[in-house]
């Protein structure tokens, strides 16, 4: 990516516009597997763990009651 970001001669301004699309989508891509896509996992499993947990204290009590 680095070579079309610093090209120069004839076609150097499409090759730097064709770059720093690449390299855009990179970092947004990057940033975007880093940062958001954890985040909404650990607010997923924190809703569904939240869940779980309710469960088993209603089997106990079914249990008990038998």
């Amino acid at each position: 990516v680095v070579p079309l970001l610093t090209a120069s001669g004839a076609g150097a301004v499409s090759r730097f516009d064709l770059g720093l699309v690449i390299s855009t989508g990179l970092g947004i891509g990057t940033i975007f597997t880093l940062f958001v896509v954890p985040s909404v996992y650990m607010m997923i499993g924190h809703d569904l763990n939240s869940h779980a947990k309710a469960e088993p204290v209603e089997e106990k009590q079914v249990h008990e009651a038998i």
